[in-house]
């Protein structure tokens, strides 16, 4: 999460002395979870449900619905966060890491140099929500509402007391490409407005862009808050559309949002307040933000390098979700989990950074001389071709080699062929330098087919007739283990 949104989130906790948090009257617009249902109780310090506190009632439901479509690309961590902080995002330790039924499509979301995705979606919700009418609390509720901490043990700090009912169809369109290039190309094509991929006009345009940009197309659609048998995959454009279709003669709506109140709304002497800094609150926010990264970045890490996250993935998943109810008041757990999500979270960034390089090394394959190309000394002291150094990612570590060839001068002409192989090492650029800077050292010429992204270079130099020639070749390697992306 962005420093700002930490902050803004922040400001949402009242803090009333030291070690205490005055929560809302009201939470809304909080994701429906499992096991949710009016009336029940919920632990704003756990986020555990707890037995319900009110007397049986029916809550009084909408009539007016509305419905929109909106698109949007996620291409950064920043706007994950923002789709996070919208569709699953929830209060205080309420919601932690689950994902409802309703923002499942959140596991899909694929974003780096050469990917993104567009996030086309159709909302029909009722407006406002179903509201339970003067609730009462039970006789027993009545008899404890008196002493905090029992109550507080017994029922938590809110109960259900509205649900906002509404139908979510999610087309998760994954946009890979294999060149920075081409990725930058679409996205200029597309442009800043994003498609709207539910009409057919708007759906073949981009299509179209995509194939001209080769940049592959792979689609996941969602559906939650409908009756019947839904269609299924594999999706094309034309099928998402024609579902979409079908769904808005068959959504009816399944809770998504639930509003809570607090219990003080039925006694205004029951306190707010409990013994819980905010600033745990904000580091639990931290946390959970930190662990959709870390979804959204293994289940688009590449399957050879997915697999040595995979025990620490789950760790860090299941643990979290198995331990939210101790996490705001156990600091050393809630720290060795920050801990254990932030490495993983730096461990993918950097598979997906050396991703990014090795498709700049690519893009610089189109660059090197032909083979057999003889290119004459004018003077010029370096030919470099790919990359020597890299400076947006300590992920990338670059070595150098350095080979020399030296001659004086005897009749007719001095010529060497540098050999460089090593199949444990993936080139990343090549130079040939001309250590005489006045026009007479000869030629050289490339004899491998290509060197960049290849274990071996072969570069031929040559004197001028009765001369010497001094040039050098360095070439810059790193370990091919860590990019296997071809």
């Amino acid at each position: 999460m962005s420093a700002r949104a930490e902050t803004k989130r922040g400001l949402l906790l009242q803090a009333t002395s030291n070690g205490v948090t005055e929560l809302d009257a009201v939470v809304t617009r909080l994701p429906w979870g499992d096991g949710f249902d009016f009336r029940k109780g919920i632990d704003a310090v756990t986020g555990s449900l707890m037995p319900s506190a009110i007397e049986p009632a029916t809550p009084v439901e909408r009539t007016v619905k509305n419905s929109a479509e909106a698109f949007r690309f996620i291409q950064s961590e920043s706007e994950l966060d923002t789709e996070v902080e919208t569709s699953a995002s929830g209060k205080y330790n309420i919601g932690g890491v689950a994902l409802s039924a309703s923002a499942q499509y959140l596991q899909k979301i694929k974003y780096s140099e050469l990917s993104m995705t567009l996030i086309a979606s159709y909302k029909s919700e009722f407006e406002g929500y179903d509201e339970l009418q003067s609730p009462q609390l039970t006789a027993q509720a009545k008899g404890l509402i008196g002493d905090h901490a029992k109550f507080r043990k017994q029922y938590g700090d809110y109960f259900v007391h509205g649900g906002k009912r509404g139908s979510n169809f999610y087309a998760v369109y994954v946009l890979q490409s294999t060149t920075t290039k081409s990725m930058q190309e679409f996205k200029a094509t597309v442009g800043a407005s994003t498609p709207d991929v539910f009409s057919a006009e708007g759906s073949a345009r981009f299509m179209k862009a995509a194939s001209d940009h080769n940049v592959k197309i792979s689609v996941d659609v969602y559906m939650n808050g409908y009756t019947g048998k839904s269609p299924g995959g594999p999706w094309t454009p034309d099928k998402v559309i024609e579902a979409l279709e079908w769904f808005k003669q068959h959504e009816t709506g399944d809770h998504v949002q639930a509003e809570l109140a607090h219990y003080s709304s039925l006694d205004p002497s029951y306190p707010r307040t409990v013994d819980i800094e905010p600033e745990i609150f904000v580091a639990l926010r931290k946390l959970y933000t930190t662990v959709f990264n870390v979804r959204a970045l293994y289940g688009s890490c590449p399957t050879r390098y997915q697999k040595q996250f995979t025990n620490s993935y789950n760790d860090l998943t299941n643990g979290v979700m198995a331990s939210q109810s101790r996490l705001a008041t156990d600091a050393n757990l809630r720290a060795d989990y920050q801990q254990k999500a932030e490495t993983l979270q730096m461990g993918l960034n950097q598979v997906f950074d050396r991703m990014d390089f090795y498709f700049k090394v690519r893009d610089a394959v189109g660059t090197e001389p032909g083979q057999g190309s003889s290119i004459d000394d004018s003077g010029r002291q370096s030919y470099l071709y790919g990359y020597a150094s890299y400076t947006r990612s300590s992920a990338v570590t670059i070595n150098a080699d350095r080979q020399s060839y030296a001659e004086d001068w005897h009749i007719g002409w001095r010529e060497h062929t540098f050999e460089w192989e090593h199949q444990d090492r993936l080139i990343v650029g090549w130079e040939v330098v001309s250590n005489w800077h006045d026009g007479t050292n000869g030629s050289w010429k490339k004899e491998s087919d290509t060197i960049l992204l290849r274990h071996r270079a072969q570069v031929y130099v040559t004197s001028l007739y009765d001369r010497g020639c001094n040039w050098t070749l360095n070439v810059f390697w790193v370990e091919a283990k860590d990019y296997d992306f071809g």
